[in-house]
């Protein structure tokens, strides 16, 4: 089995050291070696290889005490990283939407609900029979 040469990421391409591992500043501490396995899809394995002894140490204890296997507490921790990186692409997009919400005067929906509950009471109150005096 060979190693794979590249790993794509969002903003560069890595490549493959003698061993076969990638180290990226984005990982610091740790090196993910991939292994070609022929074809087979690989989104569901790597290796990681940890650097820092602590770190490592530190996972094992806390999948223990959650009674999880150590790959799940990564892929979660993976996972909230790159949902966290997603909020933070959208945050400027959501601050410009409510800039021009305010520019074209926006107003909170709690005014606006108050406003049609007004107007639908002023409506009621016109359609309903008027009592006639005998």
């Amino acid at each position: 089995m060979g190693l794979r040469q590249t790993l794509m990421t969002d903003d560069r391409t890595l490549t493959a050291r003698d061993n076969g591992c990638y180290n990226t500043d984005t990982y610091r501490n740790i090196y993910v070696c991939m292994p070609d396995l022929g074809g087979i899809d690989m989104s569901r394995r790597m290796t990681v290889v940890f650097h820092d002894d602590d770190l490592y140490t530190n996972l094992k204890i806390e999948a223990v005490r959650r009674r999880k296997p150590a790959s799940d507490i990564v892929a979660d921790a993976v996972r909230e990283w790159l949902e966290s990186r997603e909020d933070a692409e959208l945050l400027p997009k959501i601050e410009a939407a409510r800039a021009e919400w305010r520019k074209k005067g926006g107003r909170p929906w709690g005014e606006v609900e108050k406003e049609m509950e007004k107007a639908v009471n002023r409506r009621r109150r016109a359609v309903e029979p008027k009592s006639v005096p005998d």
